[in-house]
């Protein structure tokens, strides 16, 4: 189980053009992000649990959640 921020894990998901940390954690709260949890005030990626909802193509995931 590896953690990464979810500011790590915008930076990843959304090369050139970034969604802002706060639609990011609006997504996150809203469960649209597999994985996301909030830590003492912090939001986290599970990238384990992320990987297994998603595929191993994020971009495959991506337009199926569009």
């Amino acid at each position: 189980m590896s953690k990464i921020t979810l500011a790590e894990w915008k930076e990843k998901n959304f090369p050139g053009k970034v969604p802002s940390l706060r639609t990011c954690q609006n997504w996150a709260n809203e469960g649209r992000i597999p994985g996301a949890m909030k830590m003492g005030g912090l939001w986290f990626v599970d990238t384990g649990i992320e990987k297994k909802a998603t595929g191993s193509n994020s971009r495959v995931a991506k337009i199926l959640a569009a």
